[in-house]
């Protein structure tokens, strides 16, 4: 395991193909590696972990996501993001913890691993105090596709004001025509701020369906932002 800090490039590469052959008897020193003062030697344990796959090394590549290095919290994403469901669980319980400072970034990962089952959690995230989280939440769910397209339509009609606004702004990024009718319906919102959102959202999907609608808001709005963003989305449909 030493080796996976030497300066040959080449002999950490041949050092973590043995080490992913041993597999699982080497997990244990490999997650402890995670935390050695050497930050190639963090980068490429966690590189290994990845490879191996095992959900027992889950929440430490998770811990791992706020090294000071970016080469070592890239390589944990990457071995993460890797092992998709095998590390949702891990990523979630960080995600539901209001005192970790980790959270922005998990959140986006979230999305990377594209799992259903962080998708309501992300929502819920929304509302988070933390004006980062709530924006990598919006990140991750945009770039979910389609299993995240109910749940935002949801939160859409139902949700509190700044969840509201963060559906409209991610259901724009989705582009998925099934969101036109909450979109429009979302034009009459009380919040002038979610109406802006889904005045964007309208123009971003290109949908004919909301050119009246739009319409209607750049005449009647009471908001001179909403119309303004009402006349740019009729300019893209």
């Amino acid at each position: 395991i030493g080796v996976l800090g030497h300066l040959d490039q080449d002999l950490r590469d041949a050092a973590a193909r043995v080490l992913v052959v041993i597999g699982s008897p080497a997990m244990d020193s490999l997650v402890a590696t995670l935390e050695d003062v050497n930050w190639e030697l963090r980068t490429t344990a966690a590189s290994v972990l990845g490879e191996l796959g095992d959900e027992r090394s889950m929440d430490a590549l998770v811990r791992a996501l706020g090294d000071e290095f970016s080469s070592v919290r890239d390589a944990a994403t990457r071995a993460l993001v890797q092992n998709g469901e095998v590390a949702t669980e891990s990523l979630i319980r960080v995600l539901r913890d209001p005192e970790n400072p980790g959270r922005e970034t998990v959140a986006e990962v979230l999305g990377e691993v594209g799992d259903e089952r962080g998708v309501d959690l992300l929502i819920e995230a929304f509302n988070d105090r933390r004006k980062g989280v709530r924006e990598a939440a919006a990140r991750a769910l945009a770039s979910m596709g389609e299993m995240a397209v109910k749940p935002l339509i949801e939160a859409l009609q139902g949700g509190e004001e700044e969840s509201r606004r963060l559906a409209a702004f991610t259901l724009g990024r989705l582009g998925d025509h099934q969101a036109i009718g909450p979109l429009v319906s979302a034009l009459k919102d009380p919040d002038w701020s979610v109406r802006r959102e889904a005045a964007e959202a309208c123009g971003m999907l290109k949908d004919s369906q909301a050119i009246g609608p739009l319409v209607a808001a750049l005449a009647r709005d009471a908001d001179e932002d909403v119309k303004a963003t009402a006349a740019l989305a009729l300019g893209n449909v």
